[in-house]
Order: structure tokens, then sequence, then C-alpha cells
């Protein structure tokens, strides 16, 4: 009787709505595994063939800030930029943004030349144009952009008063509740390009990093603007 109620309970990733398998899947597995997986039955290799899922793949690798996965993703299928999903990052969720909104918002200004040599290529770069747009216009609830800002000021105060005022008490206090607070919840880029082992001389990256990133925003605006006139101007 226990045996019979114990196996009344046993449920399998077939009794699971496809919804779930769509929305975590593409979380939980890389691209090698979720291919191997998909390959279990007819019914997994169509449901992981749905564009929800492929957007939500090439969501996780634009987060990760894997560029190598990204430029894969989209040889095979550009048009996924076009489309929409959630995506997470280490304690944000965006809900309805695009690959290329996500890669704006983080201020990843090495993933969204990847990805607007691929919009140039299919010639969409209007499309560009108007994601960029719609986040500037309507933002997400972490801003328009990531804001480098409290982390410089951060280690700026740890640099400036560690040495000559602080005790090394006060110093780890302050580390642990503001720098080591806002460190931690960097994009993934931000995370990638400034390892430093000495302290200013992350601040230092980071700041480059800062820099760097809105130089390369205000090019970005400047192209698709002159590409989307260019293109209007070209006959097709």
């Amino acid at each position: 009787m226990f045996r019979d109620e114990f196996q009344s309970k046993i449920f399998t990733l077939a009794d699971l709505p496809s919804e779930i398998l769509q929305n975590r899947m593409a979380c939980w597995l890389d691209a090698q595994d979720l291919s191997h997986f998909s390959q279990t039955s007819h019914s997994y290799y169509t449901l992981f063939k749905y564009p929800p899922l492929k957007v939500a793949y090439l969501l996780k690798q634009v987060v990760k800030s894997d560029y190598d996965s990204v430029e894969t993703i989209l040889e095979q299928d550009a048009s996924l930029l076009l489309r929409k999903g959630q995506a997470r990052d280490c304690c944000r969720t965006f809900q309805d943004i695009t690959a290329f909104q996500y890669a704006l918002w983080a201020l990843d200004w090495q993933m969204w030349t990847i990805m607007l040599f691929y919009f140039y290529k299919k010639k969409q770069m209007s499309q560009a144009l108007q994601q960029l747009e719609e986040l500037e216009s309507r933002g997400t609830p972490y801003g328009i952009y990531y804001d480098f800002m409290p982390l410089i000021i951060s280690l700026d105060n740890y640099v400036k008063y560690s040495d000559c005022w602080w005790s090394c008490d006060t110093c780890t206090e302050y580390w642990n509740k503001s720098v080591y607070t806002i460190r931690k919840d960097v994009p993934a880029h931000v995370a990638n390009n400034c390892r430093r082992e000495r302290i200013p001389d992350y601040l230092h990256a980071v700041t480059d990093l800062y820099e760097t990133s809105h130089n390369m925003l205000a090019k970005l605006k400047q192209e698709l603007m002159l590409q989307c006139v260019f293109q209007l101007r070209t006959p097709s």
C-alpha cells in the first residue's frame, strides 16, 4: 500500500507544463546539454525549437557576456534579435526585453558591437534604433542604463580614506557594507573586465570601462542615426 502511494506521487519531466520547461531549461542547461535533452523525444525536440526558448537561451548568454556563444547563436538565427524575453542576472529580472536592449542597459559595448553586425547584415538597423529609443523612453526597473557611479564612489572613498584615516576594522566594515555589496551585483562584463587584485587598480579599471562604455554609446547612437538615414535614401 505504501509502495503504491509512493509511486502515485512520482512524476517525470513529461508531467511538467510546457511553459515550465521552456522558461527554466534554458537557464539550467548549457547549449550541448540542451541539445542532447531535446533529442530524447520528438516532443522535446519540437518544444526546444520553439522561439521563446531560443530567445531565453540567447538572453542567458548575453547576460553572461559570452561573446562567442552569442555570435554562434546569431549566425544561426539573427531574427532572435527582434524578439523579447526575460533576462535574469545575478540580482535583477528584466521582463519583456530584447538581447540588444539588455546589452545596452548593461553598457556592454563589446556585446552590442557583435549584435550590430547582424542588424546591419539583415538591413535592420532601423530596428536597432527603435529598440534603443524604446529602452530610453520606457526604461527598466533598474534605470535606463547600468549606473557605475555607486561603485566608483565607494571605491574612491575606500582608496582615499583607508590608508590615512580609517582603522583596519573601519576599512573592513566599509568594504563589506558598501564596496562588496555593490561589487557583487555588477553586470558580468564589468566583473570580467575589471578583475584586479589591488583596489586602486580596480578603481582605475572600473572608471576606464565607465568612460569607454559611455563614449561607445554616444558613437552607437550617431552610427544608428546615420545608417538609418542612409538606408532610407538607398533604393531597395
